[in-house]
């Protein structure tokens, strides 16, 4: 199923992120709409470029090829396995330090700890929107200068 404006492309410009295309880039790995949605607004609000990447086969790949400042992550979305994919973009030498936030329900204490033992900062589902653009801020602040990119 595509996401929002097809196909993901690093290089074309959303037509609603055309303002913000010099703006830092964070990349944002979620398929529920409610949450993407908040998330998008957040991120928009607080002068950062949201990329909304289609999750599957090649989602590291694009990670990858499109620098960026912070990813956002669903840890339980149902469409990509996340631990593994975060793991493997952890043992990238120029991924190593790149703050991750994902959000999981309470309940799942297998996967928050798992996460957290990454280094993503975890944020419980129930409080995520709730609190989001402190909690975006706090991740992104004075990224602007220290954008990933690829070597």
């Amino acid at each position: 199923m595509p996401i929002e404006g097809g196909r993901f492309d690093p290089h074309r410009i959303v037509e609603e992120n055309q303002d913000q295309q010099n703006y830092p880039v964070v990349q944002v790995l979620i398929s529920e709409e409610f949450f993407w949605n908040k998330v998008k607004v957040a991120l928009m609000a607080l002068e950062r470029q949201p990329i909304r990447l289609d999750l599957g086969e090649n989602t590291q790949a694009d990670i990858l090829s499109c620098p960026c400042v912070a990813l956002v992550v669903d840890l339980e979305d149902e469409r990509l396995d996340m631990l593994p994919l975060l793991a493997q973009l952890r043992n990238q030498e120029d991924m190593a330090e790149m703050p991750i936030l994902g959000y999981c329900s309470h309940d799942q204490s297998d996967i928050l700890r798992a996460a957290e033992s990454l280094g993503v900062k975890v944020v419980l589902r129930s409080s995520f929107a709730a609190s989001l653009v402190k909690i975006l801020h706090e991740l992104t602040a004075g990224e602007e200068d220290s954008t990933w990119q690829e070597a």
